[in-house]
Protein backbone atom coordinates (compact mmCIF):
# COMPACT_ATOMS: atom_id res chain seq x y z
CA UNK A 1 0.00 0.00 0.00
CA UNK A 2 2.63 2.66 1.25
CA UNK A 3 4.62 1.55 -2.17
CA UNK A 4 1.58 2.15 -4.52
CA UNK A 5 1.14 5.89 -2.81
CA UNK A 6 4.65 7.16 -3.14
CA UNK A 7 4.53 5.83 -6.90
CA UNK A 8 1.53 7.70 -7.29
CA UNK A 9 3.53 10.82 -5.60
CA UNK A 10 6.09 10.31 -8.34
CA UNK A 11 3.60 10.08 -11.48
CA UNK A 12 1.88 12.82 -9.83
CA UNK A 13 5.27 14.86 -9.26
CA UNK A 14 5.85 14.08 -13.25
CA UNK A 15 2.44 14.81 -14.62
CA UNK A 16 1.40 17.05 -11.73
CA UNK A 17 0.84 21.00 -13.17
CA UNK A 18 -1.09 19.83 -16.14
CA UNK A 19 -3.24 23.04 -15.84
CA UNK A 20 -0.10 24.93 -16.10
CA UNK A 21 1.76 23.16 -19.13
CA UNK A 22 -1.18 22.21 -21.43
CA UNK A 23 -2.52 18.33 -22.14
CA UNK A 24 -0.88 14.97 -21.72
CA UNK A 25 -0.58 12.90 -25.02
CA UNK A 26 0.75 9.34 -25.29
CA UNK A 27 2.76 8.86 -28.34
CA UNK A 28 5.48 5.42 -28.54
CA UNK A 29 4.67 4.26 -25.29
CA UNK A 30 5.27 7.26 -23.52
CA UNK A 31 3.14 10.42 -22.36
CA UNK A 32 4.40 13.30 -23.85
CA UNK A 33 3.69 17.30 -22.98
CA UNK A 34 1.57 18.31 -25.84
CA UNK A 35 4.50 21.43 -26.17
CA UNK A 36 6.69 18.98 -27.15
CA UNK A 37 5.08 17.53 -29.86
CA UNK A 38 6.15 19.51 -33.42
CA UNK A 39 4.59 22.38 -35.15
CA UNK A 40 7.02 23.13 -37.91
CA UNK A 41 9.14 20.77 -39.78
CA UNK A 42 12.18 19.19 -38.83
CA UNK A 43 14.53 21.95 -40.43
CA UNK A 44 12.96 25.09 -38.87
CA UNK A 45 13.10 23.47 -35.73
CA UNK A 46 16.35 22.34 -35.67
CA UNK A 47 17.14 25.97 -36.51
CA UNK A 48 15.62 27.88 -34.34
CA UNK A 49 17.33 25.47 -31.89
CA UNK A 50 20.82 26.10 -33.39
CA UNK A 51 19.94 29.85 -33.11
CA UNK A 52 18.95 29.77 -29.69
CA UNK A 53 22.52 28.05 -28.61
CA UNK A 54 23.81 30.97 -30.53
CA UNK A 55 22.05 33.03 -28.65
CA UNK A 56 22.77 31.06 -25.28
CA UNK A 57 18.96 31.02 -24.94
CA UNK A 58 19.35 27.16 -23.05
CA UNK A 59 16.15 26.90 -22.34
CA UNK A 60 14.69 27.73 -25.51
CA UNK A 61 17.40 25.60 -27.21
CA UNK A 62 16.56 22.27 -24.90
CA UNK A 63 13.02 22.76 -25.82
CA UNK A 64 13.65 22.90 -29.58
CA UNK A 65 16.04 20.02 -29.79
CA UNK A 66 13.76 17.91 -27.52
CA UNK A 67 11.00 18.20 -29.97
CA UNK A 68 12.96 16.80 -32.48
CA UNK A 69 14.15 14.05 -30.47
CA UNK A 70 10.45 13.07 -29.34
CA UNK A 71 8.57 13.96 -33.07
CA UNK A 72 11.41 12.82 -35.51
CA UNK A 73 13.12 9.97 -33.87
CA UNK A 74 14.78 7.95 -36.08
CA UNK A 75 15.51 10.85 -38.55
CA UNK A 76 19.21 11.73 -39.82
CA UNK A 77 18.58 15.49 -38.09
CA UNK A 78 17.91 14.03 -35.43
CA UNK A 79 20.56 12.18 -33.99
CA UNK A 80 22.12 16.30 -33.81
CA UNK A 81 19.86 17.71 -32.26
CA UNK A 82 20.43 14.82 -29.75
CA UNK A 83 23.69 16.11 -29.29
CA UNK A 84 22.62 19.36 -28.86
CA UNK A 85 19.74 18.89 -26.59
CA UNK A 86 22.91 17.30 -23.76
CA UNK A 87 24.72 20.48 -24.75
CA UNK A 88 21.34 22.50 -23.54
CA UNK A 89 21.30 20.82 -20.89
CA UNK A 90 24.58 20.67 -19.45
CA UNK A 91 24.14 24.66 -19.56
CA UNK A 92 21.08 24.60 -17.73
CA UNK A 93 23.20 22.74 -15.01
CA UNK A 94 20.70 19.74 -15.39
CA UNK A 95 24.18 17.85 -15.23
CA UNK A 96 22.52 13.85 -14.58
CA UNK A 97 20.33 14.63 -17.07
CA UNK A 98 22.59 15.84 -19.93
CA UNK A 99 24.46 12.66 -19.26
CA UNK A 100 21.61 10.49 -20.07
CA UNK A 101 20.95 12.66 -23.29
CA UNK A 102 24.70 11.60 -24.27
CA UNK A 103 24.88 8.72 -23.66
CA UNK A 104 21.66 8.08 -25.96
CA UNK A 105 23.06 9.89 -28.20
CA UNK A 106 26.55 7.54 -28.44
CA UNK A 107 23.82 4.48 -28.68
CA UNK A 108 21.87 5.73 -31.03
CA UNK A 109 24.80 5.64 -33.82
CA UNK A 110 27.88 3.48 -34.93
CA UNK A 111 29.87 6.48 -36.03
CA UNK A 112 29.21 10.08 -33.94
CA UNK A 113 29.86 12.85 -35.25
CA UNK A 114 30.36 14.50 -32.17
CA UNK A 115 32.33 11.62 -30.32
CA UNK A 116 35.11 13.69 -28.36
CA UNK A 117 33.04 16.21 -27.68
CA UNK A 118 30.64 14.32 -26.26
CA UNK A 119 33.20 12.77 -23.46
CA UNK A 120 34.07 16.21 -22.56
CA UNK A 121 31.43 16.85 -21.87
CA UNK A 122 30.49 13.69 -19.79
CA UNK A 123 34.21 14.37 -18.25
CA UNK A 124 32.94 18.27 -17.37
CA UNK A 125 29.79 16.52 -16.11
CA UNK A 126 31.77 14.08 -13.87
CA UNK A 127 33.71 16.74 -12.36
CA UNK A 128 30.77 19.06 -11.50
CA UNK A 129 29.31 15.94 -9.29
CA UNK A 130 32.57 14.95 -7.82
CA UNK A 131 32.91 19.04 -6.40
CA UNK A 132 29.03 18.52 -5.20
CA UNK A 133 26.45 19.67 -7.81
CA UNK A 134 23.22 17.12 -6.96
CA UNK A 135 21.29 14.71 -9.33
CA UNK A 136 17.50 15.31 -9.56
CA UNK A 137 15.48 12.53 -7.68
CA UNK A 138 15.09 9.05 -9.62
CA UNK A 139 16.79 10.83 -12.47
CA UNK A 140 13.46 12.61 -13.48
CA UNK A 141 14.12 15.82 -14.67
CA UNK A 142 10.83 17.14 -13.23
CA UNK A 143 11.71 16.31 -9.65
CA UNK A 144 13.95 18.24 -7.20
CA UNK A 145 17.67 17.97 -7.08
CA UNK A 146 18.15 16.11 -3.94
CA UNK A 147 20.57 13.35 -4.51
CA UNK A 148 24.30 13.76 -4.34
CA UNK A 149 25.84 12.92 -7.67
CA UNK A 150 29.21 11.47 -6.54
CA UNK A 151 28.60 7.53 -6.82
CA UNK A 152 27.33 9.19 -10.62
CA UNK A 153 30.50 10.78 -10.89
CA UNK A 154 32.35 7.75 -10.16
CA UNK A 155 30.83 5.77 -13.01
CA UNK A 156 31.00 8.60 -15.57
CA UNK A 157 34.83 8.71 -14.73
CA UNK A 158 35.08 5.01 -15.68
CA UNK A 159 33.27 5.38 -18.98
CA UNK A 160 35.34 8.53 -20.44
CA UNK A 161 38.53 6.21 -19.14
CA UNK A 162 37.07 3.40 -21.49
CA UNK A 163 35.23 5.37 -24.10
CA UNK A 164 38.65 6.75 -24.77
CA UNK A 165 41.30 4.92 -23.41
CA UNK A 166 44.78 6.53 -25.18
CA UNK A 167 43.00 10.07 -24.32
CA UNK A 168 44.31 12.77 -22.16
CA UNK A 169 40.85 12.83 -21.46
CA UNK A 170 40.66 9.62 -20.66
CA UNK A 171 43.76 10.22 -17.82
CA UNK A 172 41.97 13.24 -16.78
CA UNK A 173 39.24 11.13 -15.70
CA UNK A 174 41.44 8.49 -14.26
CA UNK A 175 42.92 11.06 -12.10
CA UNK A 176 39.56 12.80 -11.41
CA UNK A 177 38.37 9.63 -10.04
CA UNK A 178 41.54 8.99 -7.85
CA UNK A 179 40.54 12.39 -6.22
CA UNK A 180 37.12 11.52 -5.74
CA UNK A 181 37.91 8.20 -4.36
CA UNK A 182 40.79 9.99 -1.58
CA UNK A 183 38.04 12.77 -1.11
CA UNK A 184 35.86 9.34 0.49
CA UNK A 185 38.43 8.35 2.40
CA UNK A 186 38.52 4.84 -0.19
CA UNK A 187 42.40 5.41 -0.02
CA UNK A 188 43.73 1.52 -1.62
CA UNK A 189 41.19 2.47 -4.26
CA UNK A 190 42.29 5.48 -4.83
CA UNK A 191 46.15 4.26 -5.15
CA UNK A 192 44.64 1.36 -7.65
CA UNK A 193 43.36 4.18 -10.00
CA UNK A 194 46.65 6.69 -9.89
CA UNK A 195 48.43 3.57 -10.16
CA UNK A 196 46.72 2.88 -13.70
CA UNK A 197 47.12 6.17 -14.50
CA UNK A 198 51.10 5.82 -14.11
CA UNK A 199 50.74 2.65 -16.59
CA UNK A 200 48.41 3.98 -19.25
CA UNK A 201 50.47 6.90 -19.73
CA UNK A 202 54.03 6.48 -17.96
CA UNK A 203 56.25 10.01 -18.53
CA UNK A 204 53.40 12.17 -19.03
CA UNK A 205 52.67 15.03 -16.54
CA UNK A 206 49.77 12.99 -15.91
CA UNK A 207 51.65 10.42 -14.63
CA UNK A 208 53.47 13.06 -12.23
CA UNK A 209 50.22 14.02 -10.81
CA UNK A 210 49.49 9.96 -10.04
CA UNK A 211 52.72 10.03 -8.05
CA UNK A 212 51.62 13.10 -6.24
CA UNK A 213 48.36 11.86 -5.15
CA UNK A 214 49.46 8.03 -4.17
CA UNK A 215 51.62 10.76 -1.85
CA UNK A 216 48.91 12.45 -0.24
CA UNK A 217 46.82 9.51 0.05
CA UNK A 218 49.21 8.04 2.46
CA UNK A 219 49.51 11.25 3.92
CA UNK A 220 46.02 11.35 4.40
CA UNK A 221 46.16 7.57 5.89
CA UNK A 222 48.46 8.18 8.36
CA UNK A 223 46.69 10.94 9.71
CA UNK A 224 43.88 8.92 10.37
CA UNK A 225 45.37 5.52 11.44
CA UNK A 226 48.90 6.53 12.55
CA UNK A 227 49.99 2.66 13.41
CA UNK A 228 49.93 1.77 9.90
CA UNK A 229 53.90 1.03 9.17
CA UNK A 230 52.47 -0.31 5.79
CA UNK A 231 51.75 3.40 4.57
CA UNK A 232 55.22 4.27 4.98
CA UNK A 233 56.68 1.59 3.35
CA UNK A 234 54.51 2.25 0.24
CA UNK A 235 55.14 5.74 0.52
CA UNK A 236 59.00 5.39 0.20
CA UNK A 237 58.46 2.92 -2.72
CA UNK A 238 56.22 5.40 -4.24
CA UNK A 239 58.91 8.13 -3.85
CA UNK A 240 61.52 5.94 -5.49
CA UNK A 241 59.60 5.25 -8.23
CA UNK A 242 58.87 8.88 -9.09
CA UNK A 243 62.48 9.46 -8.56
CA UNK A 244 63.09 6.74 -11.07
CA UNK A 245 60.74 8.03 -13.55
CA UNK A 246 61.31 12.13 -13.19
CA UNK A 247 64.56 12.60 -11.30
CA UNK A 248 64.55 16.36 -12.48
CA UNK A 249 60.78 17.15 -11.70
CA UNK A 250 60.76 20.11 -9.19
CA UNK A 251 57.43 17.87 -7.36
CA UNK A 252 59.95 15.34 -6.00
CA UNK A 253 60.53 17.99 -3.06
CA UNK A 254 56.80 17.75 -2.45
CA UNK A 255 56.71 14.17 -2.21
CA UNK A 256 59.88 13.75 -0.36
CA UNK A 257 58.17 16.07 2.36
CA UNK A 258 54.98 14.02 2.09
CA UNK A 259 57.36 11.04 2.95
CA UNK A 260 58.81 12.31 5.89
CA UNK A 261 55.79 13.80 7.27
CA UNK A 262 54.42 10.43 7.13
CA UNK A 263 57.20 9.04 9.46
CA UNK A 264 56.66 12.03 11.68
CA UNK A 265 53.35 11.23 11.90
CA UNK A 266 54.16 7.27 12.58
CA UNK A 267 57.05 8.27 15.29
CA UNK A 268 54.54 10.79 17.43
CA UNK A 269 52.08 8.17 17.58
CA UNK A 270 54.37 5.63 18.65
CA UNK A 271 55.73 8.62 21.73
CA UNK A 272 51.85 9.20 22.72
CA UNK A 273 51.04 5.64 23.23
CA UNK A 274 53.95 5.32 25.25
CA UNK A 275 52.59 8.24 27.23
CA UNK A 276 49.64 6.81 27.25
CA UNK A 277 51.15 3.55 28.77
CA UNK A 278 52.81 5.34 31.64
CA UNK A 279 49.29 6.94 32.49
CA UNK A 280 47.61 3.70 32.28
CA UNK A 281 50.80 2.70 34.84
CA UNK A 282 52.75 0.27 32.83
CA UNK A 283 56.30 1.71 32.70
CA UNK A 284 57.57 -1.44 30.77
CA UNK A 285 55.63 -0.87 27.75
CA UNK A 286 56.04 2.68 27.88
CA UNK A 287 59.62 1.95 27.65
CA UNK A 288 59.26 -0.16 24.83
CA UNK A 289 57.72 2.40 22.35
CA UNK A 290 59.74 5.07 23.18
CA UNK A 291 62.81 2.64 22.09
CA UNK A 292 60.87 1.14 19.27
CA UNK A 293 60.66 5.19 17.60
CA UNK A 294 64.15 5.83 18.69
CA UNK A 295 65.09 2.25 16.46
CA UNK A 296 62.90 3.44 13.44
CA UNK A 297 63.55 6.86 13.02
CA UNK A 298 66.43 8.22 15.13
CA UNK A 299 66.38 11.65 13.54
CA UNK A 300 63.12 12.46 13.59
CA UNK A 301 61.70 15.76 15.61
CA UNK A 302 60.25 13.76 18.28
CA UNK A 303 63.55 10.92 19.31
CA UNK A 304 64.54 13.52 22.00
CA UNK A 305 61.33 13.01 23.72
CA UNK A 306 61.65 9.29 23.87
CA UNK A 307 65.10 9.80 25.03
CA UNK A 308 63.84 11.92 27.59
CA UNK A 309 61.41 9.57 28.89
CA UNK A 310 63.49 6.76 28.97
CA UNK A 311 66.04 8.29 31.18
CA UNK A 312 63.17 8.96 33.24
CA UNK A 313 62.00 5.03 33.05
CA UNK A 314 66.00 4.16 33.33
CA UNK A 315 65.08 1.48 35.91
CA UNK A 316 62.40 -0.13 33.62
CA UNK A 317 64.32 0.31 30.83
CA UNK A 318 67.35 -1.63 32.35
CA UNK A 319 64.76 -4.71 33.72
CA UNK A 320 63.88 -4.67 29.77
CA UNK A 321 67.70 -4.44 28.64
CA UNK A 322 67.13 -1.32 27.01
CA UNK A 323 69.84 0.43 26.10
CA UNK A 324 70.03 3.95 27.62
CA UNK A 325 70.14 6.85 24.81
CA UNK A 326 73.40 8.45 24.85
Amino acid sequence: MKGGIRFGIVIGLLLGGTSLHGAYLFKNGRFYNQKDIATLSIEEHYQRGIDALKAQQWDVAFQQFHIITVSFDGASLAQDAQYYLGVSLYELHDYDIANKEFTTYLKKTNAPAHLEDVYRYKLAIAQKLAAGAFCHLFGFNSLPKLQTGRSQALEIFDEVASGLPNHDLAATALLGKAKLLKYEEEYAEAIEVYQAAIRRFPGSAFALKAYQGISACFLDEIQRQPQNVDAIALAEINLKELTKDFPEAKELKVVDTNVASVKELHVKALYETGLLYERMSQPKAAVLYYHLALTKFPTSSIAPLCRERIKELSTYAEELHVALPS
